[in-house]
Order: C-alpha cells, then structure tokens, then sequence
C-alpha cells in the first residue's frame, strides 16, 4: 500500500477488510518509526504512523494459522511548484532569469526542459528557483520545475514555464519612405 501526501505526521489510517480467523493481533516487523494500534486485536483498527518512509506489518492469528505481511510506504507532501510566468525575450542575448518557487522552503527543486525548438537551454545552477536560463539561439523553449519534498517517496509536483528568444532587429530605419503601399522588413 503506498500513501503519497500525507500533509502531517503523525498520520493515522484504519485498516478494513474481513479474515479467517478473525482472532489474531497486528505487530510492527519493520519501518521508519514506531506504529502504535490503536486495538492491536481487531483485524479493523487504527494505525497511526510517526514519520514517513516504509513499514512491514504483520497479522498473526493464534497458532501461526494465518501470518500476513503488509508493506505500507507512506510519503510526504511533495511541496508546490510554480514556475513564474512566461517569458518573452527581444534583445541580442538569450539570457532569462527565472523566477519559481517551492513550498514550504524545505522542499528541493529542479529545472528540466520539456520542449525545445529551434534552440537550446543552458543553467547556470538547474536546482536554484533563481536560475539564469541562457538559450543558444533564437527560439522557444518548454521548462518544468520540478519540487520534491524531503521524502522522496512520491512523485515530484510540476510546473511550465514557456521562454521564447526572438532576436532584437538591428536594422536603421530612418530612412524616408513616401509613395508606397507597403514595406517588406
């Protein structure tokens, strides 16, 4: 069983379902923490988790009749991506400074292009929210942030953000135009 977001620890499921025989009791093999239950008898109790990670629980009935293993993995909020808003770049460079964050401040993230056309993307630190994105020529490129919390157990949350290069036009334009119906630049 795999629980990803659980916003708070301790955290607390019950176990449900109907076996044979219904006597036994519940007992922690192995995990991240301790577990306690809440009526380690009944095959439908409570079982409250103090911090994130893996368990192996166990339900013995008498006589070792029935011994049955649960794997429970349960993992923190991964945190909030947002990747700033879409940037649109006239000048003779392809310098972006980019401007995500990720919430709460203990969560880590990473930047990954998702899109490219016509360019290339380089970092000057793909893991700073604050990253300098430099594309290599004109053109448009697709970024995700990616934020993960400080278990890595479920998957990262994700956001876009789109950084489009169109080179500056360095052309004079002072010269004087009269009579014409239109200007191919």
């Amino acid at each position: 069983i795999e629980v990803c977001n659980v916003s708070a620890f301790p955290y607390t499921m019950t176990f449900g379902g109907t076996i044979s025989p219904t006597v036994g009791e519940w007992s922690l093999l192995t995990g991240a923490g301790p577990v306690s239950f809440l009526d380690a008898e009944d095959f439908n109790t409570d079982m409250t988790f103090n911090a994130p990670g893996q368990y192996v629980i166990r339900w013995s009935a008498p006589g070792d009749c029935v011994n049955d293993e649960i794997t429970i993995t349960l993992g923190e909020t991964s945190g909030i991506a947002y990747a700033g808003e879409d940037q649109l770049n006239c000048d003779t460079d392809g310098v972006f400074n980019l401007s995500a964050l990720a919430i709460p401040a203990t969560s880590s993230g990473t930047w990954v292009v998702q899109n490219a056309i016509g360019t290339s993307v380089s970092f000057d630190d793909n893991t700073s929210p604050n990253a300098v994105a430099t594309l290599n020529a004109p053109g448009q490129v697709t970024l995700k942030w990616l934020v993960a919390g400080e278990n890595t157990l479920c998957p990262p949350n994700e956001d876009e953000v789109i950084l489009t290069w169109i080179e500056a036009i360095t052309e004079d334009f002072t010269s004087s135009v009269c009579d014409v119906e239109s200007i191919l630049l």
